[in-house]
């Protein structure tokens, strides 16, 4: 239906491009570009030039990296751990995306943490360690962080984590250097493990 008027208007003088999708004899549905080009003789148009390119495998690869893409947008938003990227704003690593796992964990909208400094949810010796060293730095510029450390929530309840970070694969060379950071929530074991260790120095005080 699409091509009939397009075909007309080509008749009329009009070049025509356009994308058309279309069932085949092996029974797979096709994509083509269609080109059609007036052919101008003595008297004005007396035909029509046309010249169809078979796009399929490029729309159907482009179909999949699209559903890969959602299915890695669902992992980012869905996981059962806080993720964040972070940019670097001088020498700052600064939120521009966090899952909503972050945002519960911690007690935050998304408002109040896009934008802001990593550092403004994290205890004064996380922020300490994180800047001595250059660990922030050594981070985006490819080096793999593997660290113990604490968030604090809105509330101000200190949460412990296991803190990985690793660059983000960028679209292009131009592109904004991203560091993806992963934080497991281990708040129960760390306050096991402190209750057991204050039980063990119970014990051993003398009586």
């Amino acid at each position: 239906k699409e091509a009939q008027p397009r075909l007309r208007a080509a008749l009329n003088g009009e070049p025509q491009q356009f994308r058309l999708a279309s069932m085949f004899p092996d029974g797979r549905k096709h994509h083509l570009d269609v080109f059609q080009f007036p052919y101008r003789g003595p008297s004005g148009v007396e035909g029509v030039v046309v010249a169809n390119h078979d796009v399929t495998d490029t729309v159907d690869l482009i179909a999949q990296l699209s559903g890969i893409a959602q299915k890695y947008r669902n992992l980012f938003e869905d996981a059962p751990v806080m993720y964040v990227l972070l940019a670097e704003q001088g020498g700052v690593p600064v939120v521009v995306n966090c899952n909503e796992r972050f945002l519960l964990v911690l007690g935050y909208s998304r408002d109040q943490v896009i934008g802001r400094s990593l550092y403004d949810f994290a205890d004064t010796e996380s922020v300490r360690a994180w800047s001595q060293g250059n660990h922030m730095r050594k981070a985006f510029a490819g080096e793999l962080m593997f660290e113990a450390k604490t968030l604090i929530s809105k509330s101000g309840t200190a949460v412990f984590v296991m803190f990985k970070a690793s660059p983000e694969e960028a679209d292009s060379q131009d592109a904004t250097r991203l560091l993806r950071g992963t934080f497991l929530d281990i708040t129960t074991n760390e306050r096991l493990r402190v209750a057991l260790a204050d039980s063990e120095n119970r014990l051993e005080q003398p009586v």
